[in-house]
């Protein structure tokens, strides 16, 4: 199972660079605030959709990692909430209740309809607001394979 470990470890940690990139250029238009909607550029809107994209796509990838390490220390879960005690347990997440926030957006983000000002600024700046905690997930699973004595580089 490392070879696959490795893997989602790379894809991750491709992932968090792709979003944090995102972020740099978007950074200046947040907090996003409805009146500034009337003049926002549509490259500006394209790059917040880069954003919510690539969030979700990290997310996603974090979770993969986390199912392919339990997998290579073999302790597989029987439940995915399971998976997040240890992942908590060994400091790779905050909580299981940010996760399970962070996965609320990842799923709304295919699913939600920005009908007004309002909804689209709200929706933006809580992905803005969760991407750091995602972006992290790529460096704790470093330092804890490091610590285990797991090469993550090879």
């Amino acid at each position: 199972y490392l070879p696959a470990l490795r893997e989602a470890a790379q894809a991750l940690e491709r992932a968090a660079g792709n979003l944090r990139f995102t972020l740099s250029r978007v950074e200046a238009l947040l907090p996003l605030r409805p009146a500034a909607l009337a003049t926002m550029a549509p490259e500006d809107r394209e790059r917040l959709d880069a954003l919510a994209a690539r969030f979700s796509r990290c997310q996603q990838m974090a979770g993969n990692a986390f199912k392919a390490l339990v997998l290579a220390e073999a302790e597989p879960q029987s439940r995915f909430i399971d998976l997040l005690a240890l992942m908590q347990k060994r400091g790779l997440l905050e909580s299981i209740d940010v996760w399970n926030r962070q996965h609320a957006l990842h799923n709304d983000i295919g699913h939600v309809y920005l009908s007004s000002d309002r909804d689209f600024t709200d929706f933006y700046n809580a992905v803005a607001a969760m991407v750091p905690g995602v972006i992290l997930y790529a460096e704790n699973l470093r330092r804890y394979a490091r610590e285990v004595g797991i090469a993550l580089d090879e």
